[in-house]
């Protein structure tokens, strides 16, 4: 019975810990590809928001992510004069999860700059014109200078 125990432990933590190294993590790029964001556009008409389209675009979804990861949010319970120019969410295709926080975006009477909300969260922040102009790119497709008014 010694000689069991001194050969069966050993050899069992030897295999305990090649099973859970066997497995490879899968590389951050393929963990990526099925991110997406969702962009939805306030419809007067309707009074409801639309769909615009989906970004499935690894590089444009990280470059959206990247952005709202910089912003300095201030905490603030906002009301807006108007309903928002749009809105948009993070989410995985095909995923039954809950979507990622709800962002609001207005954008301002000058056209040059976009503000964001976080539903929900009271997190309100007024981004400068160099991160509005990319946000609002790579959101809509179209520069944030070609927006003839605020209300679509």
């Amino acid at each position: 019975m010694v000689l069991f125990n001194k050969r069966f432990f050993p050899t069992a933590a030897v295999l305990f810990l090649l099973t859970g190294c066997a497995e490879e993590p899968a590389p951050k790029a393929q963990e990526q590809s099925d991110d997406k964001v969702v962009v939805e556009q306030y419809v007067d008409i309707k009074m409801d928001f639309e769909l615009l389209h989906v970004i499935q675009n690894d590089a444009t979804v990280e470059q959206v992510q990247e952005l709202v990861d910089g912003i300095e949010w201030e905490q603030a319970e906002v009301s807006m004069a108007e309903f928002p120019y749009g809105r948009f969410h993070f989410g995985k295709a095909g995923s039954a999860e809950a979507p990622s926080p709800t962002y609001s975006f207005w954008i301002s009477p000058f056209k040059d700059k976009v503000e964001l909300v976080v539903n929900g969260e009271s997190k309100y922040a007024q981004l400068t014109s160099e991160e509005s102009n990319a946000l609002f790119q790579a959101l809509t497709g179209s520069p944030l200078a070609s927006v003839k008014e605020t209300r679509p």
